[in-house]
């Protein structure tokens, strides 16, 4: 076993951390519909 695993292990989950609060994330139709309120269990707001 490598000596350095345990370092790259919590390396590693601050890499990807990063990395997914960085991203320039954006929804494909735009921005979502804000207007609902929050709930445990989300519902569609259009009908599919």
């Amino acid at each position: 076993m490598c000596p350095g695993m345990p370092l790259a292990i919590r390396m590693l989950h601050t890499m990807l951390g990063s990395l997914i609060n960085c991203f320039a994330w954006k929804l494909q139709n735009g921005d979502r519909d804000i207007d609902q309120p929050l709930r445990a269990i989300p519902f569609r707001v259009n009908k599919v």
